[in-house]
């Protein structure tokens, strides 16, 4: 057959190339093409064409790659976890996560993948002023733990905590953004008058004046309700 198909090939071109221009050359090669390989009955089939062009004649859907994108993104799978159902390979899996977030990354980047202006930081702050009754608040920072299943047998110890009992990676949200373009914030706590806005952390923060941390063990009417209330007004990050 592949014989056959160069013999066959070959005449089409020689007695084209003295009847034809070049753009009709390049029509008729498509349409040879598309009756050989992709027509409902085709001369050849998809084994052949494998064979002869080292590749698979049909790729993979919209759907197959999005399914594919989105279940990684979502539960961390593996890329060759799909290969059963989706027949992806490893290798297509990784390209086709790669595609996906360039994708999203070109169609929202001018929207939501941008540094925050004046305005948004404002509308930010007015409603953690008046849902959390915190004023100056931008949000809120923590940490959590994902489990690393193919973490290295000579890693282990140094990736495994007491409260965990395999391997995990800490990943933590932190602040991006210049605080000094921040609006300034006008108000006073304990006669204290504050001018930047800040984050609510709980106490493995360090020191630092951006970071309202958490009472540990409070004590007394008023930090027990201060305690209750900022660690009620951090679950927005969880």
């Amino acid at each position: 057959m592949a014989h056959y198909a160069i013999q066959q090939d070959v005449r089409d071109t020689a007695s084209s190339s003295r009847t034809y221009t070049r753009h009709d050359d390049r029509g008729e090669s498509h349409n040879r093409l598309f009756r050989d390989y992709f027509a409902e009955e085709s001369k050849f089939n998809e084994t052949f064409f494998r064979q002869w062009f080292r590749m698979s004649r049909w790729g993979f859907s919209a759907l197959q790659r999005c399914t594919s994108a989105v279940r990684k993104l979502g539960y961390g799978s593996n890329p060759d976890s799909l290969d059963d159902y989706l027949n992806m390979s490893e290798r297509s899996s990784r390209d086709t996560l790669n595609a996906f977030c360039v994708g999203v990354v070109k169609l929202y980047r001018h929207e939501y993948l941008r540094r925050p202006t004046r305005t948004d930081t404002q509308r930010i702050l007015d409603h953690r002023a008046s849902y959390h009754g915190f004023p100056g608040m931008l949000g809120s920072l923590d940490c959590t733990h994902w489990a690393w299943d193919n973490c290295p047998v000579a890693w282990r110890g140094q990736y495994t905590r007491g409260d965990h009992h395999k391997p995990t990676i800490s990943l933590e949200a932190v602040a991006s953004q210049d605080y000094g373009t921040a609006p300034l914030v006008h108000c006073t706590v304990n006669g204290i008058e504050y001018q930047y806005p800040y984050y609510l952390v709980d106490e493995i923060y360090p020191r630092y004046a951006m970071f309202v941390k958490t009472i540990s063990h409070p004590t007394g009417e008023k930090r027990i309700r201060y305690a209750k209330t900022q660690e009620a007004a951090r679950k927005d990050v969880e």
